[in-house]
């Protein structure tokens, strides 16, 4: 049987109170397109017998202690089979039909696909990927499909508690590697995950620049470069 376009992956964690509403979001997409996976962090609140509820549509949970999120997130893409990887967050809900929408533009050759998130009240988050990557996480991966051929080499940092998704996205940023801009809200996302620990996630971000500080100097030089090139010769045609 050929793998599915979709693996959904969703880490939870004492998340009884949203859970359900996260698992219906998936279920009610086309079943063709997914396939779901939920890891759990051995939660004690009763989220598990959310999963237990619905485990007949659920490709593959588990429920044991982890090291944090990201070491969960690995746990989920070493099950995955589908050709794009989805995370979604134990709080956050897949917009209504979105995977048929994406469906209709999915490219292999690209690397990542992404398109807009929109929090709980109600304002919307445009995701991009340019020069301001480089300084901060500007796609939710809530919002992002991964090629799962990215993950044959990379896994995500577990010592990095809440932007090792930034790691990620900054070395497909310094790596050129191909993306896709889809103007679509994907999921709808809580605002109180962990990256809202706004003093944590800048010292991990002082962190991840560090240890790719020659590389984005080396980008940051050579754009600007080509930019003092560019504005030398556009005014010489000014001025010519």
């Amino acid at each position: 049987m050929p793998s599915p376009p979709f693996s959904i992956i969703t880490v939870s964690y004492n998340a009884i109170k949203t859970l359900e509403q996260t698992i219906k979001s998936v279920l009610l997409q086309d079943r063709t397109l997914f396939e779901y996976i939920i890891i759990d962090g051995r939660s004690n609140d009763g989220t598990v017998d959310y999963i237990k509820k619905y485990e007949k549509d659920i490709k593959y949970w588990i429920s044991e202690q982890d090291k944090g999120i990201y070491d969960a997130m690995n746990k989920g893409i070493e099950k995955a089979e589908g050709r794009w990887i989805l995370f979604l967050g134990a709080d956050d809900r897949l917009e209504p039909n979105i995977l048929n929408e994406v469906n209709k533009y999915l490219d292999d050759s690209m690397d990542l696909i992404f398109g807009n998130v929109i929090f709980t009240n109600g304002k919307k988050y445009n995701s991009t990927f340019n020069v301001k990557t480089l300084l901060n996480n500007t796609v939710h991966h809530q919002g992002a499909f991964y090629n799962r051929k990215i993950f044959e080499t990379f896994r995500y940092d577990i010592s990095i508690k809440i932007m090792a998704d930034y790691e990620l996205n900054l070395l497909i940023y310094l790596a050129r590697m191909r993306r896709k801009k889809l103007d679509i809200v994907v999921s709808e996302c809580n605002l109180h995950g962990l990256s809202s620990e706004v003093d944590n996630t800048l010292q991990e971000l002082d962190l991840i620049h560090d240890k790719y500080y020659n590389f984005i100097l080396k980008l940051v030089v050579s754009n600007a470069i080509k930019i003092k090139y560019f504005l030398h010769y556009k005014l010489l045609n000014i001025f010519s």
